[in-house]
């Protein structure tokens, strides 16, 4: 619980009010959680979701709705940063550029196993883009 204590850059009044716009604010508290827990610099994120209160907001509503998507974010906390600051939200691929993506993604790799898992995370990030559209088209800072 060392996180909610830093917690205090993000004004507390801010996250209740986010927490109480939830779907569901017990849901999105625990992954909230979670998902600080998980990140690799936990001071750079609670500064960033204080200076940047679109973020927060995005963060609780996407926690509080999806436990899919709020999975696939904790388990890589960075996927979050890649879709708010970088404009890949912005853009929409073809079923043939997401094929041809795919093999590229894989292309230097020989083993099944490592290829594999380059799929996996290809996807991931992949769902992460087109789910994060439906919850906050305008989630950059």
């Amino acid at each position: 619980m060392r996180v909610w204590v830093n917690m205090r850059c993000c004004s507390s009044d801010r996250l209740e009010t986010q927490l109480s716009r939830s779907a569901d604010d017990t849901m999105a508290s625990k992954n909230l959680l979670r998902f600080i827990e998980s990140s690799f610099n936990q001071t750079t994120l609670l500064r960033d979701l204080s200076e940047h209160p679109v973020l927060l907001e995005t963060l609780v509503l996407i926690f509080g709705v999806s436990q899919y998507f709020s999975d696939i974010l904790i388990r890589d906390p960075e996927l979050f940063r890649w879709l708010t600051a970088t404009n890949i939200l912005d853009q929409s691929k073809t079923k043939e550029e997401f094929f041809a993506a795919s093999r590229q993604s894989i292309e230097p790799f020989q083993s099944y196993s490592r290829k594999l898992n380059v799929l996996k995370r290809f996807q991931r990030r992949e769902n992460a883009a087109h789910r994060h559209e439906r919850y906050s088209p305008s989630c950059r800072p």
